[in-house]
């Protein structure tokens, strides 16, 4: 089917036939922000036949100027050649028992997730697969799929390299004998070095339960990363000195430091992630002092691509310059919003702020549970307000909805809590009227 393109002029990437990406429910051929992913078909239709029908369309749509790959900057002229794919990444589910502060595929349903094997199965059959190609796990948490461990022992009896991202709550046999015999790497992503930190930025408290189930991953391999993604809650350098301490006694060579992506990003960001020239240093000193300690210090390409720079040898190297990327019409008054990796956790926090009172802004489906579970810790909901004029007046659990204007005029030492997407335009207001009496909270999600 692909064949008709040989020795002709199409335009693509180096995506274009050498990468495929099992999503939950699709199949798609990139992950470029600047155009979103391209998404191929539904997996449930995914083979061969399918995959070479849905390229031979995006080519097709190529010749137009005006199509999305079009837009990319990766997006070339070139003479085309029959290529197999290089690069797969396993997406099954959304499902994680790990809620990741930074993290928004921890949404899914237990036990979701789909049977890889007969996909890759009729690939391998057509010879689709490199020799040398790379299979990529993610997710949510790819171990908690039931045919993960099956998946991950196929792929090895095929000979081919596969990296493990995972939490390391659950401990894997299958990805144990993977690195036992050379042809797998594991990256878990620990982003603290307390356990007071981790707690904050993971959601659980199997601290210590995920650093021995590394240590034993350690004993039959080094191909152990340890990915350290920075933001405005773990940036302190005693922290990071203690997550350097832990790799260094637990064995670890690799130290990957990385940014939390949504805060470090060409766009102007409002939060509630920030990227400010304390965690620019942050990432500096993190690099200086594992360089010193003897770890091999890899800089992720997931954010620092963005305006890193590379080495003689090709290696990406941090950015050099700090650059403000913090949306100053939005934060106008350096008055910031606070998040956390759940409503419960938020509520805990909360409780411990004996006597403050709190405002919830926002009346829709995040609101409503926010207040379901602060309700829930016997805590007072003292103000419901909501920027839709026409729910003010109307009932919450037996509290009125207000009209932000009268009440936030007003003042009042408080804590603010922002629920649901629109909290950018709840954060600019706040910031404009100068509320530094209050502390912001934002949740994003149920």
């Amino acid at each position: 089917m692909l064949s008709k393109y040989n020795n002709k002029f199409i335009y693509g990437c180096k995506f274009l036939q050498t990468r495929l990406n099992l999503n939950p429910k699709t199949f798609s051929l990139c992950h470029e922000a600047q155009v979103g992913d391209q998404i191929l078909g539904t997996i449930s239709e995914l083979s061969v036949k399918q995959y070479e029908k849905a390229l031979s369309k995006l080519i097709e749509e190529n010749f137009d100027k005006n199509s999305p790959c079009r837009r990319c900057d990766k997006c070339q002229k070139y003479l085309f050649e029959e290529r197999q794919i290089s690069y797969v990444t396993i997406n099954t589910s959304n499902y994680c028992n790990s809620k990741c502060i930074y993290c928004q595929t921890h949404f899914g349903k237990k036990d979701e997730g789909y049977n890889p094997i007969p996909l890759l199965e009729n690939f391998e059959r057509y010879r689709k697969f490199f020799k040398n190609c790379w299979f990529d796990w993610g997710g949510g948490e790819p171990t908690l799929n039931p045919f993960f461990e099956d998946c991950v022992n196929w792929i090895e009896k095929q000979g081919y390299f596969q990296r493990i991202n995972t939490n390391a709550i659950e401990y894997s046999k299958a990805t144990e004998a993977a690195l036992k015999e050379g042809n797998a790497s594991l990256r878990v992503s620990i982003d603290a070095g307390t356990k007071e930190c981790f707690h904050r930025m993971k959601g659980h408290e199997h601290y210590e339960t995920v650093w021995d189930n590394i240590k034993q991953y350690r004993k039959v391999s080094d191909k152990i990363y340890i990915k350290y993604n920075i933001c405005n809650y773990n940036s302190d350098r005693q922290e990071i000195d203690v997550f350097l301490d832990n790799c260094k006694k637990n064995n670890i060579n690799n130290v990957l430091i990385d940014a939390e992506v949504s805060a470090y990003q060409p766009e102007k960001n409002a939060g509630p992630f920030y990227f400010t020239k304390k965690e620019f240093d942050a990432a500096h000193y993190m690099q200086i002092e594992a360089q010193k300690m003897g770890f091999f210090v890899e800089v992720s390409s997931y954010a620092y691509s963005v305006r890193g720079e590379y080495d003689k040898d090709g290696r990406l190297k941090l950015p050099p310059k700090y650059f403000d990327n913090i949306d100053r019409k939005i934060i106008s008054n350096n008055i910031y919003a606070q998040t956390f990796p759940s409503i419960e956790y938020m509520a805990d926090v909360i409780k411990r702020q004996e006597g403050e009172k709190i405002i919830v802004w926002g009346a829709g489906k995040v609101g409503k549970k926010v207040i379901q579970i602060l309700r829930s810790h016997g805590m007072k909901i003292i103000e419901i307000i909501d920027s839709n004029s026409s729910l003010c007046g109307t009932l919450i659990e037996d509290i009125p909805i207000m009209s932000p204007d009268k009440v936030l005029a007003e003042k009042p030492k408080c804590i603010i809590i922002l629920a649901g997407s629109k909290g950018k335009e709840m954060l600019r207001i706040i910031n404009e009227i100068n509320f530094s009496d209050a502390t912001v909270y934002w949740m994003l999600h149920e």
